[in-house]
């Protein structure tokens, strides 16, 4: 029995370096069933499915999607979640000079705002329950119910064509995308995934 629990519990801890290790290279998703494990002293035994992922190695340009297939997660924790995505994109801004010209400046990795004005060259369609905050953060409106039904988070991301062209052409784009959770209101979030795509 005991020899069983070591087992069990070496297997937990290289399966937890495995998921740390991978989502530090890029186009890294999570597809099976895993244990959070224990956060900051607050989050424990969090038990969730997340499915989905970002297109990889590919020429990203304006209108192509990025989402290739929906972001979902399913809760079967002891406790009902709290969650918040963080959607961070390189940007590059056309400056014309005159005379037919023009510069770009590429302005690095920026948040996705969901505001609706030439801020945001990026187009994110997802669930409708999340709320925009000046942390950067997209908040999930309640909590993702600890019921074991999967939940659609997000559904496409693509840069906006009317917004972004040629002033791409030449750059190194990133599209990242970070996946936070705790299952209190008073507790720090815990990293659940991150999710990259560059081209």
């Amino acid at each position: 029995m005991m020899k069983k629990r070591f087992v069990l519990s070496l297997s937990a801890l290289v399966a937890s370096a495995l998921l740390f290790i991978g989502t530090s290279f890029a186009w890294f998703v999570v597809s099976t069933q895993n244990d959070i494990g224990e956060f900051n002293q607050s989050l424990y035994g969090v038990y969730y499915d997340l499915n989905g992922d970002l297109v990889e190695e590919v020429n990203i340009y304006p209108e192509l999607e990025l989402v290739n297939n929906p972001v979902t997660i399913a809760n079967s924790s002891t406790n009902n979640l709290f969650l918040r995505i963080k959607i961070e994109y390189t940007k590059v801004e056309l400056n014309f000079l005159g005379g037919g010209s023009y510069s770009t400046t590429n302005l690095g990795l920026v948040g996705y705002s969901g505001a609706i004005d030439a801020d945001n060259h990026l187009i994110v369609i997802m669930d409708p329950l999340f709320d925009y905050d000046s942390d950067g953060y997209w908040y999930y409106d309640g909590e993702i119910a600890n019921d074991g039904i999967s939940v659609e988070l997000l559904n496409s991301i693509y840069y906006d064509g009317t917004k972004s062209s040629n002033e791409y052409a030449s750059e190194e784009i990133t599209v990242k995308v970070t996946i936070e959770v705790r299952d209190a209101l008073k507790v720090p979030w815990a990293p659940l995934a991150t999710m990259i795509t560059v081209g």
